[in-house]
């Protein structure tokens, strides 16, 4: 199944918003823009920013759902994200 790719994640103007049985590995990567899950559904798969850095921009996951899987920010550094 695709769940997408690096260009749907950041794109702003029409962002992916389902990402339900989907993997998010995104470990050890630098993000400097923006990226908007505002409203996203997360279920059944792993999302992953450890060790991620948060250098600029703002990730947005406002009203986002998750549900079934894990989430982690292990390791992660910079302005990480809180959820609620």
């Amino acid at each position: 199944m695709s769940c997408g790719t690096i260009r749907d994640i950041a794109n702003i103007e029409k962002p992916h918003r389902s990402w339900q049985g989907c993997d998010l590995d995104l470990t050890g990567v630098t993000i400097d823009g923006n990226m908007d899950f505002t409203g996203a559904t997360f279920s059944g798969g792993a999302v992953n920013f450890g060790g991620a850095v948060f250098s600029d921009g703002m990730v947005a996951f406002g009203d986002a759902t998750f549900s079934g899987g894990a989430v982690s920010f292990d390791r992660a550094t910079g302005s990480i994200p809180q959820l609620r």
